[in-house]
């Protein structure tokens, strides 16, 4: 999602000539989730008359530049993840001096990622209001691997950096969460702010625009998927988190007849061998179409899928409020999803703890279009109305102007 394309102008309000920075780990033209976000909340600002200036991840090379009318992007090279063992290394120095140096009236965070945590130490030295946007926040969530310490290093470390945030969220002027979900799970941030009665709490859920959307036979066309086949789709990074081989194995098991499974990721990784190791290896039912591997498409052929498909998949363990998902809503196509983040909260689909119940639910939506319709049209009526981009620029209108109130 290029910055631009996020939804209809805006006629600009006061303060016209304010400047903002978003300070985010991933920008387009990266195609996670966290980028999508990230370009959305820099036009929906930039919608409203502000200068946007954007600091991300990039190579040294890359100078700063214009990225559409009044967003500049200026890109550090700066990597790690701030864990002992995977330092953040890279152009620290410089992003810290970009911060003191900078004039802006708000400053964004996007995530807890190196943008906020260097510049925590700084808090004081910046004069600028500051805004934290989470993505989420699994801090007492442990995620097992096989080798020692099991995971529970990563779990420690997390542990730790949500205890040190007590010292300093308190200089944070807004919290922005995507649901009024607070739990001790994907929401721990969350239930930390309400604990502590942080005054900045905001909920801001992902937008839409409603009328960007793709071209299905477009899509069947060139992957030589007839009219009549039944098409599962599954889109995002191949990773242990966004637990894919569950979604293949529950389709494998699901047999449905006259269908294809899509999975469409940025790019081909060892995630993504170790599933079609499986789907080599493993015994098919004559009935299935088999699986279509794709990666490096560009954004119209991603929607075009969207477009194309019939039921949506998504077996991750740890998404929030996936983009994804709304994005299949937008369409008007039913989804598959494992319980997760505030996913519950979405319409259009069915949520799934188990691979068992995932393999009975593509089941019965395969057979039941008259279910799908509904469902589908379910979600397109939410993605128009609560998940639209038009109610993500006016939140974010409001919550500048809030701050500029403040401040005034």
């Amino acid at each position: 999602m290029r910055p631009g394309r996020v939804g209809a102008k805006m006629k600009p309000t006061a303060n016209p000539k304010m400047r903002l920075l978003l300070a985010t780990f991933s920008f387009p033209p990266n195609k996670d989730g966290v980028a999508e976000a990230s370009a959305a909340c820099a036009q929906a600002l930039r919608a409203h008359g502000w200068a946007v200036d954007v600091a991300t991840a990039g190579p040294a090379s890359l100078a700063p530049c214009a990225e559409g009318q009044g967003i500049t992007l200026h890109h550090f090279d700066i990597a790690g993840t701030g864990h002992v063992r995977h330092p953040f290394q890279g152009q620290l120095a410089l992003y810290r001096q970009f911060l003191l140096s900078g004039c802006w009236d708000i400053i964004f965070f996007e995530g807890y990622s190196w943008p906020l945590t260097l510049a925590v130490p700084l808090f004081d030295q910046i004069s600028a209001r500051k805004v934290v946007v989470s993505h989420g926040y699994g801090a007492l969530v442990w995620t097992p691997v096989p080798r020692f310490p099991f995971g529970l290093g990563a779990l420690t470390f997390s542990v730790i950096q949500s205890l040190k945030m007590l010292h300093w969220i308190r200089k944070v002027d807004r919290w922005v969460f995507l649901s009024p979900r607070a739990d001790l799970c994907s929401f721990y941030d969350h239930w930390l702010g309400q604990k502590i009665h942080h005054p900045g709490i905001r909920v801001i859920p992902n937008g839409l625009n409603p009328n960007q959307r793709g071209t299905g036979s477009r899509f069947r066309e060139a992957c030589g998927i007839p009219a009549d086949v039944l098409v599962f789709l599954c889109v995002g990074y191949f990773s242990r988190g966004k637990n894919q081989r569950l979604a293949l194995e529950a389709y494998r098991d699901a047999a449905v007849p006259n269908s294809r499974l899509v999975f469409i990721a940025p790019e081909s990784n060892e995630w993504m061998d170790k599933c079609r190791d499986v789907a080599r290896h493993v015994p098919w039912s004559a009935a299935h179409r088999g699986v279509i591997w794709l990666t490096g498409q560009s954004r119209e052929s991603t929607l075009d899928a969207f477009a194309g498909c019939d039921i949506y998949l998504s077996a991750s363990t740890g998404e929030t409020q996936p983009i994804t998902l709304l994005e299949a809503m937008r369409e008007a196509k039913p989804w598959i999803a494992m319980k997760a983040g505030c996913i519950p909260e979405l319409p259009g689909g069915r949520c799934v703890a188990s691979r068992r119940a995932m393999v009975r639910t593509i089941q019965r939506l395969a057979s039941d279009r008259r279910l799908c319709a509904e469902l589908g049209q379910s979600g397109r009526e939410a993605v128009a109305s609560k998940y639209s981009a038009k109610n993500f620029e006016k939140a974010y209108g409001e919550l500048v102007m809030s701050l500029v109130n403040q401040r005034s």
